[in-house]
């Protein structure tokens, strides 16, 4: 994966006091210099948890011994957690101003592994029991500079090493040399004469840390910090005040039952204000989130609004079928929809809102400002206090008002939203899964879903369903499959709308979902707005077949089309997403845009089917890329896009209803 930088990065080190400084280039209680932690971008660093900390030590023990695990974390050391980009959780381990390793969920395995670094190696190094090799002193020091572990080095072999294996390599005296992943078994090691046996993967010199003894607690690290997280207190709360002085709105706090929601109900709250509220039961939320919001609205003496979606998200998805990371229309349904409507109904004149987004949590959002308007909810005027923030000044300042949290934080969870979202990553969902016995439902109607249509095990197992286009990087995970045209499993794509679904008969489905027609034939929507990550969408099906591949051509009026023969879907330049079954995604900078593309596509799959060959069209391109033969088509190597030909059409203009609702 590419590096994400989207903000700051801000985790320095205090040697002297062995703690974590956040941007200070001098520790508040000792006074001394602090030195940077290199992390991986975006670096949204975050506490470990006694749940995160057993998890890694249970890990490291299994892999390289019983005592291990201990050796790394002892108790009461504190251990700070960074995500990495990566195809599911990649976890940062920093320990005594190190990062000493990663937890990494490998989901082909469907379980977690830690990939160690030197200073991790070095910390357990006396503890080792299994996972290891012995080399001789020639071929350490060439390993020591990046060379592979070959077989006529290899002194000793621990028993248990199987291909894939995470090593670590040691010398004859036991020092640590390097660490890497094994290619060959313990047998096979032993059984060859020559060969490769371990690539290496972390190697040269490792970084010396301060290994101190003693307990530190987070009250230490609260002190080691106290200029920058007065600096970050202050800057909000002049920041909410001078907001809301310069509205004559009421104003509220969006809560989610997460983190970052409350940090901005405390900041709001700091600030002298006295707001609502506002709760968005999606319908799809852990019970511990609904009980932590009604908790929250009564430690902090505050009115809770709850608007909720009820059943809105199940009675969609035998039409809309599973939602994806590029198919989010469960979040309109769930969220949009009832958050316009108690907007509307609580606040007619508008409403002020601050919401808990920070940069750090996604690419679109680092390029936000810190005040917006959501053009999907109308009066409503939002804006985040904590924009610049990192997790671990959100879980500081929360520290440092005793602030009660969700408990999902001690289980594992490092962000709170509906239970199964397709934006979660598979160990996410894995452990909500263990935990939580409601979401047997989920797997109820996954299993159902992909007996029905068809589409093999992995589609459930590997979380395809949470894209209607899976990325490559997950494509070139299955079996059999060097790249992304040799998908052995039908994909969500082809699985066709239920045509049994009367939608104009559906109360359920109007209330939060808009429709567009030309006629009899429509697109439904549950509706666009800002989604999860923060970029312009709308996402939908239509309620008619067509001919995808005349579809697919015929859309180059409007630019190049990319086609995926193994998706059955057609893309532009990444902005708009069709598939065969009729499912359609895109995105843009505004509605209007958004509505501009999707006329345009409805205009054209409608020409596609009725078209009575009158000329019009043709007569309208220049380039002669127009031709009417049994129906309309289109040479893509002559048209230039220029969509002089969607002018007038008989059939778009004359169809039965003769309206295009926008």
């Amino acid at each position: 994966m590419g590096i994400v930088r989207l903000g700051e990065l801000v985790l320095r080190w205090c040697s002297h006091c062995n703690l974590p400084i956040l941007r200070q280039k001098k520790c508040s209680i000792c006074n001394q210099s602090t030195e940077k932690v290199e992390v991986t971008p975006p670096g949204d660093i975050r506490p470990a948890f006694e749940f995160d900390m057993d998890l890694i030590r249970e890990i490291v023990s299994r892999q390289f011994g019983k005592n291990t695990g201990g050796a790394l974390i002892p108790q009461d050391k504190l251990v700070l957690l960074n995500r990495a980009p990566g195809l599911d959780t990649i976890d940062e381990i920093i320990i005594d101003g190190a990062v000493v390793g990663s937890l990494y969920y490998d989901i082909m395995k469907s379980n977690f592994k830690v990939i160690m670094r030197l200073s991790g190696a070095h910390f357990i190094s006396e503890d080792i029991e299994k996972g290891f090799v012995i080399v001789d002193s020639g071929a350490a020091a060439a390993i020591h500079k990046g060379a592979s572990v070959l077989i006529p080095g290899i002194v000793e072999v621990s028993e248990d090493i199987e291909a894939g294996n995470e090593i670590i390599i040691l010398d004859q005296e036991r020092n640590v040399v390097a660490t890497g992943v094994s290619k060959m078994s313990n047998s096979e090691m032993k059984s060859r004469d020559k060969g490769s046996a371990i690539k290496s993967r972390w190697y040269g010199d490792y970084q010396k840390v301060n290994r101190t003894p003693e307990s530190k607690s987070w009250d230490d690290v609260l002190a080691a910090n106290k200029s920058e997280l007065e600096f970050r207190i202050n800057k909000a709360v002049n920041f909410i005040k001078k907001i809301s002085g310069e509205s004559d709105k009421p104003v509220i706090v969006s809560f989610s039952g997460g983190k970052d929601s409350l940090a901005t109900l405390l900041l709001v709250l700091e600030a002298g204000l006295k707001p609502e509220l506002l709760f968005i039961d999606t319908g799809l939320e852990l019970p511990e989130t609904l009980e932590f919001a009604n908790e929250i609205a009564t430690a902090y003496d505050v009115e809770l609004l709850t608007e909720r979606a009820g059943n809105a998200f199940w009675d969609h998805l035998g039409y809309f079928g599973p939602p994806g990371k590029d198919f989010r229309w469960c979040c309109k349904t769930c969220k949009l929809g009832p958050a316009s409507k108690i907007i509307k109904r609580e606040y007619p004149d508008g409403v002020l809102s601050f919401i808990g987004q920070r940069s750090y949590e996604s690419e679109p959002r680092s390029k936000k400002g810190p005040i917006w308007r959501n053009p999907w909810v109308p009066g409503q005027y939002a804006a985040s206090p904590i924009q610049k923030w990192t997790a671990m000044h959100i879980w500081l300042y929360l520290f440092s008002k005793n602030a009660p949290i969700n408990p999902w934080y001690h289980r594992g969870l490092d962000r709170i939203g509906c239970f199964m979202c397709p934006a979660s990553n598979l160990s996410e969902l894995k452990l909500i899964k263990d935990h939580y016995e409601g979401y047997g439902r989920w797997e109820d109607f996954l299993s159902s879903y992909s007996s029905v249509a068809h589409l093999g095990e992995q589609w459930h197992e590997l979380g395809l369903w949470r894209w209607r286009k899976p990325p490559k990087e997950i494509l070139k995970l299955l079996p059999d499959v060097e790249s992304e045209k040799d998908v052995g499993i039908p994909l969500q794509s082809s699985v066709q709308p239920k045509p049994d679904i009367a939608i104009k008969e559906s109360p359920e489905l109007d209330k939060s979902s808009e429709i567009y027609s030309i006629g009899s034939y429509k697109f439904i929507s549950a509706g666009g707005y800002e989604d999860c990550k923060g970029s312009m969408s709308l996402e939908g099906i239509f309620n008619f077949k067509f001919d995808f591949e005349k579809v697919a051509t015929l859309l180059n009026i409007i630019d190049e089309v990319d086609v995926d023969r193994n998706t059955r879907s057609c893309s532009i330049d990444s902005k708009i997403t069709l598939f065969e079954n009729g499912a359609l995604a895109i995105q843009a900078k505004d509605k209007k845009e958004i509505d501009k593309r999707l006329k345009r596509i409805l205009n054209i799959i409608v020409r596609s089917k009725d078209c009575v060959e009158c000329g019009i069209c043709v007569s309208r391109c220049v380039n002669d890329a127009l031709v009417v033969s049994e129906g309309l088509d289109l040479d893509v190597k002559k048209c230039t896009h220029c969509g002089e030909c969607l002018g007038p059409c008989t059939v778009v203009d004359f169809e039965k209803d003769n309206v295009i609702e926008f």
